[in-house]
C-alpha cells in the first residue's frame, strides 16, 4: 500500500456486552457494518461477555469480511479474551486484534 489509511468507524463496546446489551449494540453499528468502511472495537472495558454477544461479533466478522472490510478488536479484556478461549473460539480474537 502507499501509506493511505482506510477510513474505520470507532465504537466503544459495553462493559457489559451480553444478551441484553447485543441488540443495542447492532443497532448502534448496523449503519457502519453495511457501509463498507473498517471497523474498530474498542473492547478494553468489557467485564462480561456471553454467548449471544460472541455470536454477535461473529456474525459482524463475517459481514466485514465478505464486504472486503476489516473488523479489529482492539485492547480486548482479560474478560474477553477468557471468554472467547472457553468457547474455543480464541483464533477469532487474535485475528480481529488490531
Amino acid at each position: 500500500m502507499s501509506g493511505s489509511v482506510l477510513p474505520y468507524e470507532e465504537y466503544t463496546l459495553p462493559a457489559r456486552l451480553d444478551a441484553l446489551a447485543a441488540d443495542s449494540v447492532f443497532h448502534d453499528l448496523e449503519t457502519y457494518i453495511h457501509s463498507g468502511v473498517n471497523l474498530h472495537l474498542k473492547a478494553s472495558e468489557v467485564t462480561r461477555l456471553d454467548t449471544p454477544a460472541v455470536q454477535l461479533l461473529l456474525a459482524i466478522a463475517k459481514t466485514q469480511k465478505n464486504l472486503g472490510v476489516e473488523l479489529v478488536v482492539e485492547e480486548p479484556s482479560t474478560a474477553m479474551a477468557d471468554t472467547m478461549g472457553r468457547l474455543g473460539l480464541s483464533q477469532y480474537l487474535q485475528e480481529w486484534k488490531g
